[in-house]
């Protein structure tokens, strides 16, 4: 089979059936040699019989990681509000899910105090003003001391918050920070209690 993807390699995940068996099908047609990666065996190896009988290259891989991993978190979406949108509800709930768990992760790591994540990397205009808002409500202070006391502490919002709480310079207050896993209550308890 000549075509546009002679000499290359497609994987394609979910290429048992639907969509996803189509594209395979088509990516054999113009040449490229397919894996196809699914958690079904039956319609998976029936997948590559259809390339390899039609004079294609294909092999099947399992991927149901249900079966090795430790924790299986696997929603039952039900049918999709609109047929032909096949990730819809699957996307929101594997986004829902994946939000649960850095959530209870950043929890857990102290990196959340109350309701207000403390270690915000600010890398772009939305997180710094997110990072400023927290500060504000995390010390009371009023935007523009809020704002000098973020540029004292090189734009970290880790360092402001420790700066302020625990009264110490940028210097001392990443030291101590780093020492402490970069989890701000641990680091403000330690200064507070050196005094």
């Amino acid at each position: 089979m000549a075509g546009q993807l002679q000499e290359k390699v497609a994987v394609v995940t979910g290429g048992s059936r639907g969509i996803g068996r189509a594209t395979a099908l088509a990516m054999a047609r113009e040449g490229a040699k397919v894996v196809i990666a699914s958690r079904s065996v039956a319609e998976g190896e029936d997948t590559v019989r259809l390339i390899v009988n039609s004079g294609g290259t294909a092999q099947f891989v399992k991927t149901d990681v249900t079966q090795t991993a430790e924790i299986a978190i696997v929603p039952v979406v039900g049918a999709e509000a609109i047929t032909g949108s096949s990730r819809m509800k699957a996307g929101t709930a594997q986004k829902l899910i994946l939000n649960m768990i850095s959530t209870v992760s950043m929890i857990h790591l102290g990196y959340v105090k109350g309701n207000r994540m403390t270690n915000v990397k600010a890398s772009n205009i939305k997180l710094k003003e997110r990072s400023l808002r927290i500060l504000m409500s995390e010390t009371g202070l009023d935007e523009t001391v809020a704002k000098d006391l973020m540029t004292d502490a090189g734009e970290d919002l880790r360092v402001a918050i420790v700066m302020f709480r625990a009264k110490v310079d940028a210097e001392k207050a990443r030291v101590v920070l780093s020492e402490n896993d970069f989890v701000v209550e641990k680091s403000v308890e330690l200064l507070n209690t050196k005094d």
